[in-house]
């Protein structure tokens, strides 16, 4: 592929059209497993999850679903929805290894560590990371790892693994100087900068993320992009142009409602804030509403605080005058909201969201 996922669409279609037709089972399977990856390029994820939750009830066999695992698990990920993708991806990745398929082992271990970072996990991030550049460099795959090498080329530079995070980049370099597509050239572009902005110059980094915007301009692939505006819009008002990087901030939230994509939605209206900016103002009354006290609603965040002074579900239900199964509901939403596993890392997270002390 060369990033023309629109006509990749449309060859698919035609080619399970013909499979329909003629009755090829197993080519139909393999055409429909493409078509899952192409939609979730596209930022069709509605159909995404219907497609590949076909797939997955229909397939007998982990080898079988290989694909549809991975692809539908990178979805519920990006869409917060991470105890629903984790078995799946964790499936994914597993299946991949055995079979060796590089495609999907990066694929899915790049979601993985995706997941791992909105967890608040950095050593399994950055061991899933380093998974993603040591099996491309066995393998010099110019296509399928890009995205995987990208994201961990960001990650890593962020969190202070300079030399990894080059070793990402350069093999993006590798892969852009063979194929030269303007996705692989973004993805260089998005590393470079956020190598540059990690090193402390804000110049360079704008420079870079910049021209991976503007690559963007003719591809499309909603989630890559939203996900570049918001580090050229932090690089922008690093370099003293604030109203520029809103407008990035602004551009990137509407494409990540528009896809579902809540985590990412909540990390834009964060970067709105730490800019000193209304969010009512760039991103809408709503987005205000929604990413205020962290997307938590009053009763979830009064049971955040009395989860975080140390009192169990049961004890915080003899406190609210409410049963046990509803706190044990709250909690589970507290826990999606602020992307965390656990009690503790919720209440780690409120804590830096400034939710305890209101």
């Amino acid at each position: 592929m060369t990033g023309d996922y629109a006509s990749a669409r449309e060859a698919l279609g035609t080619a399970i059209g013909l499979c329909e037709a003629r009755g090829g089972d197993g080519l139909e399977q393999t055409c429909l497993s493409c078509m899952a990856y192409v939609l979730r390029e596209l930022g069709d994820w509605d159909q995404v999850e219907e497609l590949c939750g076909a797939l997955i009830a229909e397939g007998e066999t982990p080898d079988a679903t290989l694909v549809a695992d991975g692809i539908l698990g990178a979805v519920l990920a990006w869409r917060g929805r991470g105890d629903e993708a984790r078995p799946l991806l964790v499936r994914c990745l597993e299946t991949a290894t055995r079979l060796d398929v590089v495609s999907m082992l990066c694929d899915s271990a790049a979601a993985l560590a995706w997941l791992a970072d909105a967890e608040g996990d950095r050593s399994r991030a950055h061991e899933l990371c380093r998974l993603v550049l040591d099996r491309w460099s066995r393998s010099q795959d110019h296509h399928y790892a890009v995205w995987g090498l990208r994201w961990s080329a960001c990650w890593l530079a962020r969190n202070g693994a300079g030399a990894d995070a080059r070793a990402c980049a350069e093999a993006l370099s590798a892969i852009a100087a063979s194929v030269g597509h303007h996705e692989a050239l973004a993805a260089l572009a998005h590393a470079l900068g956020e190598i540059a902005l990690a090193e402390g110059d804000a110049a360079a980094a704008a420079q870079q993320l910049s021209r991976a915007v503007e690559l963007h301009e003719g591809l499309d692939i909603p989630f890559e992009r939203a996900q570049i505006q918001l580090r050229a819009g932090v690089a922008l008002a690093a370099v003293g142009d604030r109203e520029a990087g809103l407008e990035r901030l602004s551009a990137a939230y509407r494409t990540a409602c528009a896809l579902g994509a809540a985590p990412l939605a909540a990390e834009l209206a964060g970067e709105v804030r730490t800019l000193g900016a209304s969010v009512e103002e760039h991103l809408g009354r709503r987005a205000a509403a929604t990413h205020e006290h962290g997307g938590l609603s009053r009763r979830e965040l009064e049971v955040m605080r009395l989860a975080a002074s140390g009192l169990t579900n049961r004890e915080i239900a003899e406190r609210l005058v409410l049963s046990t199964r509803t706190i044990d509901m709250h909690m589970r939403n507290i826990l999606a909201k602020l992307r965390c596993r656990t009690r503790t890392q919720a209440a780690q997270r409120a804590a830096e969201l400034g939710l305890l002390g209101r």
